[in-house]
Formats: C-alpha cells, structure tokens, sequence
C-alpha cells in the first residue's frame, strides 16, 4: 500500500475531529494526543511531499487547534499549496479565510476568485457561499440571478443552507419567477435535512407553514406525492 493511501486510511479512521472543510461541524476527539501524533507526523510529511490531500487536511488540524496549537496563518499556508493544485475542498477553504480574514486579510474579492474556483468544480458548500455573495453584492456586483443559478447547483447536491435561501428566492421573485409552491418545497427539504442547524431548521419550518396559507389544499398534496415519487 502507497505511504498516502495509509495515510488517509488512517485519517479517514479517527477524523472525527478532522472536517474536511474549515467552518463545517466538527467533533472534540474523546482520545488523547498519543493516539494523533503518528497521523499528524504523517499528513505533515506527506502534505510536505506536496501530496494535495494531505496538505488540506494538516490546514484542517491548524485551523481548527486539533492537538496543535490553533494558528489560522498555518492552515491558510497549507491551504495555498493544496488550493494551488487545484484542489476544490483546499480551495473553498481558502474563501473561508478570505471571507472572513482568520489568517489571511479580510477581502471579499478575494473570497468569491476561491469560491468560484471551488464551486466550477462542484463544491456545494463553495457554491453555497458564493451564492451568497452574489445576492448580497459582497466582493462582487450583486446579480440575484446568478446568486439563484450557484444556489440551485448547490442544494441539488442536497446542500441544506442552500436549499433554505433558494427558498427565499423563489418565495420573493429573486433572481426567479415568484414560486410558492417550489418556496414550500424546498423550505421543507431544508428542515428535513440532516445537516441543518437547529435554528435554521425552525426558521424552515416557520416559513414553510407560513407560505402554506396561500397554496391550496391540491397542490400540497401534489407537491408531498412528487416528494415521495423522489424519495
């Protein structure tokens, strides 16, 4: 076996605390430092090889202070080397840092190149956020279009952030034709879907209950038949 396929074999073992994306959910290991010391020795010299995966991953454990002192100038300069092979997850990371100027300035410009980079290849979480920055003009002219157009490519890979705010789109006319019934739609897969926060799932479901009031009682019932039809 290759020294990287043992080294995400091992990652992808105890990566509870590893998310693959900075700002994701992550969890607090229940082991101690000896049980992590051989895997960060290894992604470090494998990430120093130049190996992509690795290189992202050691950004991770910077990033969020797993077993290391947290230091987010460290894990963008892994995210840099890992996003300047292109990888997508390295570069939505990198937006991250942008966006929000942990360990690199604080420029939105710079935040949708990443983004964009990362949501051409596919990244929900990348074509969530930028999205989000088209609707709001952030680093960016603001175009709800496109903001609705990046919003649909993400919650179509069942992005629930995504799959909340193309709701609003369609509830309001943005960037879309005004459509009640896709808004209820999504605002119910939305609060339906695993990944959503708690709050943003009783928001989904406020507004869902709340866009019901003008649909009739047939297209509810067609809307939950293709629901199951889906399923």
């Amino acid at each position: 076996m290759k020294l990287a396929s043992v080294a995400v074999a091992l990652a992808e073992a105890i990566a509870v605390a590893f998310s693959s994306e900075c700002g994701a959910a992550s969890q607090t290991p229940a082991v101690g430092f000896g049980n992590y010391a051989p895997v960060i020795q290894l992604l470090r010299l494998l990430a120093e090889q130049g190996d992509a995966d690795a290189q992202n991953r050691l950004g991770n454990i910077f990033w969020d202070g797993q077993e290391v002192p947290q230091d987010y100038s460290q894990a963008v300069a892994w995210y840099r080397k890992a996003a300047d092979q292109g990888d997508a997850t390295a570069e939505f990371n990198l937006g991250v840092a942008y966006f929000s100027g942990l360990g690199a300035p604080h420029d939105h410009k710079m935040a949708v190149i990443w983004y964009k980079k990362s949501a051409e290849q596919g990244n929900p979480g990348a074509q969530a956020n930028l999205a989000g920055m088209y609707e709001h003009g952030w680093g960016v002219q603001q175009n709800l279009w496109e903001a609705a157009n990046w919003y649909k490519k993400a919650a179509d890979q069942g992005d629930a952030t995504a799959q909340f705010y193309l709701a609003h789109m369609y509830a309001n006319g943005w960037g879309v034709k005004r459509d009640y019934l896709e808004a209820y739609a999504l605002f119910d897969m939305a609060a339906s879907n695993a990944s959503i926060s708690m709050d943003m799932r009783d928001l989904a479901l406020k507004y869902r209950d709340d866009i019901a009031k003008r649909l009739t009682p047939e297209q509810l019932s067609q809307k939950a038949q293709e629901r199951k039809t889906e399923k």
